[in-house]
């Protein structure tokens, strides 16, 4: 994951909603995104991540992480939904 395309609040939004998530009430300070069908028993059924998500890139790709970990979905997915 060393070249990750830079992404924003928007963009990410964007493109979880195109990987199935819709969205739950949001924050004061943050996104709150749910999946309908894809969640573990044992962990917070939600995707959660702040307004300001471009200012971090290190923060970009803990986010990726979680959705490929927690998510089960694959890098490729991901890459395809945030061009």
């Amino acid at each position: 994951m060393d070249k990750l395309p830079q992404f924003n609040s928007k963009d990410l939004c964007r493109a979880l909603n195109k990987l199935g998530f819709e969205p739950c009430s949001p924050g004061k300070h943050q996104y709150k995104y749910k999946h309908p069908t894809k969640h573990s028993a044992g962990r917070r059924p939600y995707f959660i991540f702040p307004y300001d998500v471009d200012k971090k890139p290190e923060f970009q790709k803990a986010l990726i992480r979680e959705l490929i970990r927690l998510w089960n979905f694959t890098l490729g997915e991901i890459l395809n939904v945030l061009k």
